[in-house]
């Protein structure tokens, strides 16, 4: 038998006739002995007697002592290494298997309450679902009706203005000097006093026909000043608006349509003809208000005429440039809307000058 072999055996058979209590005191002398086993093994290879190739080969087990399937009965593997690494690892082992008792506790806990969080998350998110569509939907309907709505006041303005006479001032009636024939019922005379009345007659109706002084001739002049009227409807073709003006801008205004600013100038007038409207709420009358450009067309109409207008400048600017409420020293229009669409942190504003 390889001596390799015998020293291998002799410590096998030394570890298998300890009892399994004392396994656990007799470590040293296993070390002693693998120790011993190695030094032998050392001197041997340097003597020249075991080749290094037959000494680094794992050793094989003779053929009694193998078991079924080629498996080793009598051997069982072990790990080997000094005490106090041993011990160490076995430490280090118990704080990793404490440390991950206490995640796994802590996990343990946590679970429900990530269960519950996500459960809340996922029915919040669904809440804000349900409310952003209900609002959508609320919307829809309030343009609608606000539409509606507009559409009644404008078709009732129009047949206001048809129903309104319009008073067109006559000309005074020339006066005139020629003589007017004066009818008498007076029954004719007898013959004697034919001549006397007749006499009489072209006495008295002779004084008209004197021609009066020049100085004494005047003709009255009458020159018509049209009076500004209120603005009653607005017509952007570019944009697709037509609705109906009315006096006021606050918020119960601007359900009705386009407001006029009460201090604002009337059309035609030198001065700033102030109009807003909502963009995004009854109607969304100026939606497209900011895709204007300089020189489209503004119509306003007014009672009994209309007044165009030309686009100068298309601005978004803060809720806080209130400048562009100023009376101005020339015929103006400024039309006001929020921006951007259902967000309405800035506004747009557009300032036209009038044309004709």
């Amino acid at each position: 038998m390889d001596p390799s072999h015998e020293a291998d055996n002799a410590v096998g058979q030394s570890s298998e006739s300890q009892p399994l209590s004392g396994r656990g005191t007799a470590a040293d002398r296993k070390v002693r002995q693998f120790r011993a086993a190695e030094e032998a093994a050392s001197s041997r290879l340097m003597a020249g007697k075991v080749e290094r190739k037959t000494l680094l080969a794992p050793s094989k087990t003779s053929e009694s002592w193998r078991g079924a399937g080629d498996g080793d009965r009598h051997f069982v593997s072990m790990q080997v290494a000094p005490l106090a690494t041993l011990e160490r690892d076995r430490g280090v082992r118990s704080r990793l298997s404490s440390g991950w008792n206490h995640i796994a506790t802590r996990l343990r806990g946590r679970r429900w309450q990530d269960i519950l969080l996500f459960v809340l998350e996922v029915a919040a998110l669904a809440g804000f679902l349900v409310i952003l569509g209900t609002s959508y939907a609320r919307l829809r309907t309030l343009n609608r009706e606000a539409r509606e709505l507009q559409r009644m006041l404008s078709d009732l303005s129009a047949e206001t203005l048809a129903l309104t006479p319009v008073l067109t001032p006559s000309p005074p009636e020339a006066m005139s000097t020629a003589p007017v024939a004066r009818q008498t019922s007076e029954p004719l005379p007898i013959a004697g006093e034919v001549l006397v009345s007749v006499t009489e007659t072209l006495v008295l109706t002779a004084t008209p026909k004197l021609t009066p002084s020049p100085t004494l001739t005047f003709t009255p002049t009458h020159t018509a000043t049209p009076i500004p009227q209120p603005p009653r409807r607005l017509v952007i073709s570019k944009i697709d608006v037509d609705g109906t003006i009315v006096e006021g801008d606050t918020w119960e205004d601007l359900k009705k349509g386009i407001g006029h600013r009460v201090d604002s100038a009337k059309p035609g007038e030198v001065g700033n003809v102030v109009l807003s409207a909502h963009n995004d709420v009854y109607g969304e009358i100026f939606r497209e208000l900011h895709t204007l450009e300089a020189g489209d067309e503004v119509l306003v109409y007014t009672d009994d005429r209309h007044y165009r207008y030309v686009v100068r400048s298309v601005q978004i600017v803060l809720p806080t440039r209130v400048e562009f409420l100023e009376p101005t020293d020339y015929p103006a229009l400024t039309l006001i809307t929020c921006y951007p669409y259902l967000v309405d942190t800035h506004r747009v504003v557009v300032v036209a000058e009038l044309a004709e």
